[in-house]
């Protein structure tokens, strides 16, 4: 009876030691089948792949169709280029294939064709004609070969861009510069642009305006007065969703001044002596550097004449050319160091008596 209990407890300590091997199997089994499923080839340890890139657009221009991108910049040592692959078909087709072939291969060391602005890539495909649409996505490679995530694909119409504005005009103001130009003929455009630089023809990709212009003029502010700008405009249509800028009008120079006066001295006093006024004021708080005009009236007298044939810059003045017994009413104003010589209003007036011998 022993005998038989013990061989029982045996079989079934054996049976469940084997059912816990085949388990543990069976989970090898199932990794292994999930390590399978990967394709390519492994990635060495320590491989990071390029960002996909960012900001994809696409605009149309004279030439073709702009496209752009922003470099990402984390891990840019290792970056190499960028593979662009276009697709094109004919509108309306149904049958055209839907495959993505390689475009371009841009070098990131070597651009050509290429150019990169503020971090932002741009390339110009100028292989493009009406009637057509054309899908783009790009994607990132390193100096070892290994590609990083595709972009997001775009998509684009080219047509014949608008005719360049004309009878562009600068109008210069403080710190800005108002441009006008005359309306297109034909179709009304769906906006324009300005484009600014500081050194004659050599624009970039980058508008002033970030959104569209719907009229025809435009005010560039926060400028440095007395520094020379230059100045285009672009009219743009639209095909379909594509935006397609048309060539840029004739190039306006423009010079903002500064027209503003400063402000007006303050705390103004007359002491009177015999044959003189002696005559202190408060400078005003400006960045300018200023100069002072000092006006005197007598009391017979309709206006207030200048007495500095060209202005002072202390804070003070003796007016030597009074007569005992007359009265006399002083202002004083500031002007600016500016080529306009900007001149304040006048400061509150203050009267005294000359004494008598």
């Amino acid at each position: 009876m022993t005998r038989l209990f013990s061989t029982r407890c045996c079989l079934k300590a054996g049976n469940e030691t084997a059912r816990e091997k085949g388990i543990a199997l069976l989970l090898l089994a199932i990794i292994a089948l999930a390590g399978c499923g990967k394709k390519g080839p492994p990635l060495p340890p320590l491989i990071t792949l390029p960002e996909t890139v960012q900001s994809f657009a696409i605009e149309g221009r004279d030439e073709g169709l702009l496209l752009s991108w922003r470099v990402a910049e984390k891990n840019i040592a290792d970056l190499a280029g960028f593979r662009l692959h276009r697709q094109s078909e004919a509108k309306g087709c149904t049958s055209c294939p839907s495959r993505f072939p390689l475009y371009k291969d841009v070098d990131i060391d070597l651009p050509h064709g290429a150019k990169i602005e503020n971090g932002v890539l741009y390339l110009l495909d100028a292989e493009v004609e009406r009637g057509f649409i054309y899908r783009y996505k790009v994607v990132p490679y390193s100096r070892s070969g290994y590609e990083g995530p595709f972009s997001r694909t775009v998509t684009a119409s080219w047509s014949m861009p608008p005719q360049a504005p004309t009878a562009l005009k600068s109008e210069p103001g403080d710190r800005s510069v108002r441009i006008s130009w005359s309306e297109l003929q034909g179709p009304a455009p769906a906006g324009y642009r300005v484009y600014r630089t500081n050194r004659s023809q050599l624009y970039g990709k980058t508008p002033v305006n970030q959104r569209l212009i719907e009229t025809m003029s435009y005010t560039d502010i926060g400028l440095e007065n007395n520094r020379q700008y230059y100045y285009v405009v672009k009219a743009l249509i639209r095909e379909g969703a594509t935006l397609i800028e048309g060539p840029a009008s004739a190039e306006v120079l423009a010079v903002p001044v500064d027209l503003m006066p400063p402000p007006s001295p303050s705390g103004l006093q007359a002491v009177p002596s015999i044959n003189k006024v002696h005559l202190i004021w408060d400078e005003p708080e400006t960045d300018d550097s200023l100069a002072y005009f000092i006006y005197r009236q007598k009391n017979n007298e309709l206006a207030m004449e200048k007495l500095n044939s060209g202005p002072v810059r202390a804070n003070h003045y003796i007016d030597g050319s009074v007569k005992s017994g007359e009265v006399y009413q002083y202002a004083v104003t500031a002007v600016d160091d500016s080529p306009q010589k900007n001149e304040s209003g006048p400061s509150a007036t203050v009267k005294v008596r000359i004494p008598e011998l």
